[in-house]
């Protein structure tokens, strides 16, 4: 019989459940669900705020129906927190409540192991192999990057500027004016050294997006190219088609945004930024393509677990 689980990603703007097992094809996905939780608003003063508390209880406590109804045992749930949960000087006050009111235990993991993480999802999937690529995740809180050559990671980092965060700290208009292009572009210039330093060493022949705002792009793409006119497979987004999603995204303002045809309203106001990050690290490593993964953390800790098992 397989081994079922379930794994919590705790994160900055959305938490993630997965229950998945494995089988000789890889991981098997069972089920996979996601509720938007913004702990980083309000943050400032790094404390999770009231309301931010009341709906990760409630969408933590969703998860746990979920987990229950699918009998998964206590000991086969696995929860992790993130950007927010890490930096958070309430985080005692804040895991102790959840597990008061759902009796999961949230670990908080550090920035290179939810690197560690992502790369080991990816991994799996088959996307690579010999040669150089970088890998990155944008979350909420912090964006991950990985660079990996012959399967193994030659270089990691967190930084903790996830698109919430970038949304924080430059206050931007919708749409963004010359000024808040200006303070994002030198956010990223002045956070990033040691990436541009990593990109100047290893040189990645290849650019692999992970979940979230790369899926986004996927879907945005699906929606306004046709199927004949599609360079490439579905997970791969030519650099054509990310500069022609680019110039149309970064005009819009927010209801604009809300009605993009195939971006998710809870990724509406993050996209902006995170396509923002996506363009400075395209220029740093020069012409590429963006190949997106279907996985992130979640599945990375996944098959962690399970290989072990």
């Amino acid at each position: 019989m397989e081994q079922e689980i379930a794994v919590i990603d705790c994160g900055t703007n959305t938490f993630n459940l997965l229950i998945a097992s494995i089988n000789n094809n890889g991981l098997k996905i069972l089920i996979k669900k996601k509720r938007v939780v913004k702990l980083a608003q309000d943050f400032d003063n790094k404390i999770i705020c009231d309301k931010a508390i009341i709906r990760a209880e409630n969408a933590m406590v969703y998860f746990k129906q979920i987990i229950n109804e699918s009998k998964i045992h206590r000991n086969s749930v696995y929860c992790v927190g993130t950007s927010a949960i890490r930096e958070a000087k309430n985080q005692k006050d804040f895991i102790d409540r959840i597990k008061t009111a759902t009796k999961i235990n949230i670990q908080p993991i550090s920035g290179l192991q939810e690197a560690s993480y992502i790369f080991n999802g990816i991994l799996k999937e088959k996307l690579f192999s010999d040669e150089c690529v970088l890998i990155m995740d944008i979350g909420g809180g912090s964006v991950e990057f990985i660079i990996s050559k012959n399967k193994k990671i030659a270089w990691k980092k967190s930084f903790p500027i996830g698109a919430a965060k970038i949304l924080n700290r430059i206050q931007p208009n919708f749409p963004f004016t010359q000024n808040d292009k200006k303070s994002t572009s030198d956010l990223f210039q002045n956070e990033l050294i040691e990436l541009i330093t990593a990109i100047e060493k290893f040189r990645p022949q290849h650019l692999i997006g992970s979940s979230g705002s790369f899926d986004s792009l996927i879907s945005i793409r699906n929606k306004i190219t046709p199927d004949k006119n599609r360079q490439h497979l579905d997970n791969r987004l030519a650099l054509h088609d990310f500069n022609l999603i680019y110039r149309a995204l970064i005009k819009k303002d927010y209801p604009a945004l809300l009605k993009t045809p195939g971006l998710l309203r809870m990724r509406a106001k993050m996209i902006v930024p995170s396509i923002m990050l996506i363009k400075f690290v395209i220029q740093k490593m020069g012409k590429t393509e963006i190949i997106v993964s279907k996985y992130s953390l979640k599945e990375g800790l996944a098959f962690s677990i399970l290989t072990k098992k």
